[in-house]
């Protein structure tokens, strides 16, 4: 089970879901608040090749 997180959107703190779904550019992962159903993370899952010079942020926490 996720840890659960505030939500920015709706103040409420809950376990994000998570959902797998292919989109233009590979397999994505997102992840949804379970009270207001608003993206609260997304990403792609696996890299496509020409992506590998777009700058990403990794989390510092």
């Amino acid at each position: 089970m996720e840890k659960e997180v505030k939500c920015p959107w709706c103040g409420e703190i809950a376990a994000p879901e998570l959902r797998i779904f292919h989109g233009d550019y590979g397999e994505v992962k997102e992840r949804r608040c379970p009270k207001c159903n608003s993206i609260l993370a997304a990403y792609l899952n696996k890299e496509r090749p020409g992506l590998e010079r777009v700058r990403t942020f990794n989390d510092c926490s």
